[in-house]
């Protein structure tokens, strides 16, 4: 997802020898992207983040905490085999090359089968369904941004501006078919699969919807 350059950017800050560190400044707000195919950098995001969030977890267990999901895959192969896994909690997003990665971290098995966290996203039901298909991930608790935003199949720029009150925010197609399993991908790329993730996040908070199992 990306707009204009006058209020969306991201620019590469650092790397190291297992993944690369990107900021997105949106409308003047900032948010940090990891990305990475390496397991051990997924499970040290993860373990990070659940360290920063355990009292607000344990405190909305049974309820909602709530974490954007996005996934990407090349639209025009014949397999829909998801290329990226993009998790958004705060302000901080993990862009996993799931494609590329040599196994799948147990860090991310948990995280996306605990049930005191809420996954949001548009049409995240297919996405979990890809998810467990080729992956055998499963989601244990998800909400739809369709079935919470009372604007039916509008599409995410709608909701993004009804909601968050952000004009002119657009997902290019020729980014969103663009080659996503490639090992290296392009700012543009990973600024639109990002900026999806945390804007699932933020439309998640401000409708709050109810939970539901996809088990």
């Amino acid at each position: 997802m990306a707009s204009n350059s006058d209020n969306i950017s991201t620019h590469y800050r650092s790397c190291t020898v297992k993944h690369d560190n990107y900021t997105t400044r949106f409308f003047g707000r900032n948010f940090d992207t990891v990305v990475t195919d390496e397991p051990v950098a997924v499970n040290t995001w993860i373990n990070r983040i659940l360290y920063i969030h355990h009292r607000r977890l344990n405190f909305h267990q049974g309820n909602n905490f709530i974490a954007g999901l996005r996934i990407q895959w090349r639209s025009f192969q014949s397999s829909r085999r998801p290329a990226t896994i993009q998790i958004c909690i705060g302000r901080r997003v993990l862009f996993f090359q799931i494609l590329q990665s040599r196994y799948i971290p147990p860090a991310l098995s948990r995280l996306l089968s605990d049930s005191r966290i809420t996954f949001v996203g548009y049409n995240i039901r297919y996405d979990c369904h890809l998810l467990k298909l080729y992956h055998d991930l499963v989601v244990s608790s998800t909400v739809d941004l369709r079935s919470v935003s009372g604007m039916g199949n509008a599409s995410m720029e709608r909701m993004v501006e009804t909601f968050l009150g952000f004009p002119g925010v657009v997902k290019p197609s020729w980014i969103g078919n663009s080659d996503w399993d490639k090992s290296r991908l392009s700012v543009d790329q990973i600024q639109y699969a990002a900026l999806d993730a945390y804007l699932s996040f933020e439309l998640g908070l401000k409708t709050g919807g109810r939970a539901c199992s996809t088990k």
